[in-house]
This record gives C-alpha cells, structure tokens and sequence, in this order.
C-alpha cells in the first residue's frame, strides 16, 4: 500500500470518527438542555412553594399571637370578675343557685 493511499484512509477515519463524535455531542446536548430545562423548571415550582410556605407560617404566627392576646384578655377578665362572683348572694356556685351558704 502507497504512503498516499495510507494517508487517504487515515484522513476518512479521522473524517468518520470527527462526524460520529459530533453527532453524538449534539444528542448529549440536547439531552442536557432538557435536564436543564426540567431541574429549572423543578427549582421555580420549590421557589413558588417556599413562597406560600413563608406566607401561611407567618399567618399562623399572626393568628397564634391574636390568640395569645385574647386568651391573656380572657385570663385577665376572669380574674378581674372572680372576687364578684365569690360575693355573690346565694354562694359561691352559680351552677346550684338553691343551694345556701351558712
């Protein structure tokens, strides 16, 4: 064989080997772009989703507060009307009315 005709089949294999090579990096990259596309798409839903996450914790902090607020204001009342209920004419049950003190 001629070193011409050496050459020949060395620059198709190199000719071959450059097109199989670039045809498997086209079918690796758009496979890529679609693992992008996908775990993009994925990271807004978890951003979307800490969002409303974030919006009902602090709604349930607010209304745990209120709570706290009415349950202090609750507390507060009855200890202020306590003394009064105690005095009241006909004992210190006001589930028995008929009941009498000595």
């Amino acid at each position: 064989m001629s070193p011409l005709a050496i050459l020949a089949w060395v620059i198709f294999a190199v000719l071959v080997t450059w097109c199989i090579t670039t045809a498997r990096t086209i079918r690796h990259t758009a496979r890529l772009r679609e693992q992008i596309e996908y775990w993009h798409d994925e990271a807004v839903q978890a951003h979307r989703e800490t969002d409303r996450a974030r919006a009902v914790a602090a709604q349930v902090a607010r209304d745990a507060e209120v709570r706290a607020e009415a349950w202090r204001e609750g507390w507060n009342e009855v200890v202020r009307l306590l003394p009064m209920i105690a005095s009241a004419p006909g004992g210190t049950d006001p589930a028995r009315p008929d009941e009498k003190t000595s």
